[in-house]
């Protein structure tokens, strides 16, 4: 009869014990090797904690500013203390755009003084608001791509900068930038928004003269989740629209599909 085979553990206690006992041996022979090893541990692990540090503060440095002149602006508008909103405009014209033009800029220079921050991304979009409001559409568009190009990866922010820059092409009449902006925007998952910016990107296809894409966009936001009531009239009516052609499309090219033999 054939000898059975028995299998034998790979790592026995003797030899971890024997393992151990190297590793503590070359311990007590190194001992300059074992502090300077510890010490590399340790300033990396002190380098990410202060660069954790640092970053927070940037943050906290550049909020604190963007809270400040927004402060600032409420005032100079003649706002109340306290508010978070102008209720009513000066009551010269020329006042209000001087002092959005002016208050522009602040945004705009805070935004390049702290550079790489959330708040800074938010400075340059309010900063073009304010040179849009003011009629220097230009301007503003240069500073909402600016925006754009130091969001990072915040889909939320992200997502309200894209429709700016959507809505910029849109006054310019580039009907396909727009479009492709909105989807953009409309293709990110934590944009609160992602709906509307959708049924803008089918609207905008739609006056591109790209009826096929604005129609795939239109049904895809009827197949997803929610009510078309959930956006503006106008969307919903041109979403209405353009499912409506969709679908004569493909009857359409269903009867005219050849029969099989």
């Amino acid at each position: 009869m054939a000898r059975g085979t028995q299998s034998t553990p790979h790592t026995t206690l003797e030899e971890i014990e024997s393992i151990a006992d190297r590793i503590a041996g070359w311990v007590g022979a190194n001992p300059v090797a074992v502090i300077a090893l510890a010490g590399s541990i340790l300033l990396v692990a002190a380098g990410y904690g202060g660069w954790v540090t640092w970053q927070s503060s940037r943050e906290d440095r550049a909020s604190f500013a963007l809270a400040s002149l927004e402060r600032d602006y409420l005032k100079a508008m003649g706002a109340p203390a306290g508010a978070t909103e102008i209720t009513a405009e000066p009551a010269n014209p020329e006042t209000a755009k001087a002092i959005r033009q002016e208050f522009a800029q602040k945004f705009l220079a805070m935004a390049d003084e702290n550079p790489h921050t959330a708040a800074a991304t938010v400075a340059r979009l309010t900063g073009g608001d304010l040179l849009a409001a003011a009629g220097d559409p230009a301007k503003a568009f240069d500073a909402w791509q600016a925006a754009l190009g130091g969001v990072g990866r915040n889909s939320a922010l992200r997502g309200v900068v894209l429709r700016r820059v959507a809505t910029a092409f849109e006054a310019q009449g580039k009907w396909t930038e727009a479009a492709a902006a909105n989807l953009e925007a409309g293709e990110l998952p934590g944009f609160p928004l992602r709906r509307w910016a959708l049924a803008d990107a089918a609207r905008c296809y739609a006056e591109a003269g790209d009826l096929d894409r604005a129609s795939s966009i239109a049904s895809r936001v009827e197949a997803e989740e929610g009510s078309l009531e959930e956006l503006p009239p106008h969307l919903a009516s041109k979403l209405a629209e353009l499912r409506a052609r969709g679908a004569t499309s493909s009857e359409g090219a269903l009867g005219q599909a050849p029969t099989a033999p």
